[in-house]
Formats: structure tokens, sequence, C-alpha cells
């Protein structure tokens, strides 16, 4: 017996009178509905926590730390297909005791946004990371088959003291408020967009006693 055959014949039969009492779309039906969103679910959760221990691994070993989750209009579009994968499923499922009536059509869309974010989360090459005893911040920006192009911006330099207004010199002993150069806040909100820049790397420096302030208008 299929994994989804078991898994329909498994809901009690409560469930499946609860969801279409009047039968206007039959129990075989609802069964399979359910079955799916189930499947979707817990693939989704298998997936996210491997792809948490690949990545988390390959962090470990690597010369970064800190890495940073891309935003903007990639990343935005990417999360909205991811939850369009995972709440058709389910919108399939309840619109049996809404509407009476089975969207069969919700997965073949859900197959196509799973596509899409898998498509969309391979092909964003994006990233951003503190390395070296010499804290840099390395920020990548690519996509694709495009050229990547890379930035690497030793903050001591590209970190000014909000009194003095000079640069830091270095990051070890210093206990206060700074501000990233332009530049900097630049290249880094342009991968990161502008709130996800600002809470990763302000989370970041706080471990070491640094106070960042957002950038001057």
């Amino acid at each position: 017996m299929k994994v989804e055959e078991a898994l329909a014949a498994w809901f009690p039969e409560a469930w499946i009178q609860m969801l279409d009492p009047a039968a206007r779309v039959g129990a075989a039906t609802t069964r399979e509905a359910l079955a799916t969103a189930m499947q979707v679910l817990a693939f989704y959760v298998i997936f996210r926590v491997v792809l948490s221990v690949v990545g988390g691994s390959a962090r470990l070993f690597s010369a970064g730390r800190g890495h940073a989750d891309p935003g903007g209009f990639r990343g935005g579009f990417r999360r909205l297909l991811g939850f369009a994968a995972i709440a058709l499923p389910i919108g399939r499922v309840l619109a049996i005791p809404i509407e009476g009536v089975d969207f069969e059509a919700l997965i073949g869309l859900s197959v196509v946004a799973g596509v899409g974010w898998a498509c969309f989360y391979a092909a964003d090459r994006r990233g951003a990371w503190i390395e070296g005893d010499d804290p840099t911040l390395v920020v990548r920006d690519g996509f694709a088959i495009f050229p990547v192009r890379e930035w690497r911006l030793p903050l001591a330099q590209h970190l000014r003291d909000d009194v003095t207004g000079g640069q830091l010199g270095k990051l070890s002993g210093f206990a206060g408020k700074a501000r990233l150069s332009r530049r900097g806040w630049k290249v880094l909100t342009d991968v990161l967009g502008k709130a996800e820049a600002y809470r990763w790397l302000a989370a970041h420096l706080a471990a070491d006693g640094i106070l960042l302030l957002p950038p001057r208008r």
C-alpha cells in the first residue's frame, strides 16, 4: 500500500464527517486531500531540518561567521513561493467544508510554487558574513549564471565612532556607539534589504559591546 493510501485510510471517520458532513465532495476525495496536505507539511519540516543541518555544518567549517539571510525582492519572493507551496494544499482541505468543492487544481499550483522556491533558493548566490581575526564584512551578490560580485570591507575602517566621526581603527576594546560608512551601508542593504541589514549587523556588533546606530539621513 502506498504511503498516501495508508495515510488516507488512517484518518478517523469523525474527521471526514466534520469536513464534509453533507458528503458533497465524498469521503475518498476528502481523505486524499487531507493525506496530500499532511505529506506536504511533513516534507517541508523534514526538508527544513536537513537544510538547517547541512547549512549549519557548512558554516561551521567555513572561515566566515554570523551568516545573514538575504532579503530584498528575491528573498521576499522566495519566501512567498515557499508559503504558497504549503498553504495551497491546506487551502484545498479548507475549501471542502467552506465551499463544498474540491479545488484539486491547487495541488498543481503548489507543485509549481515548490519548484519555483527550490530554483530561487539554488540560484540565489547572495550572502553576507564576518570573517578573519581582523573582522571583515564580506558581502556577495549574484544570481544563477550571472557574474558574482564580492565586497570585502574591514569593519575597523568602515565603522565610525559616533562621537569623533573617525574610524575605529580596531574593534577590540571599543565600547560605544558607531555607524557604518555610507559605502558599507549601500553594499549591505542592496543585498540584505534595509531592515535585515541593520538587524543582522547590530546583533553581531552588540556581542562585541558596540552599539550600531542607523545611518544618518
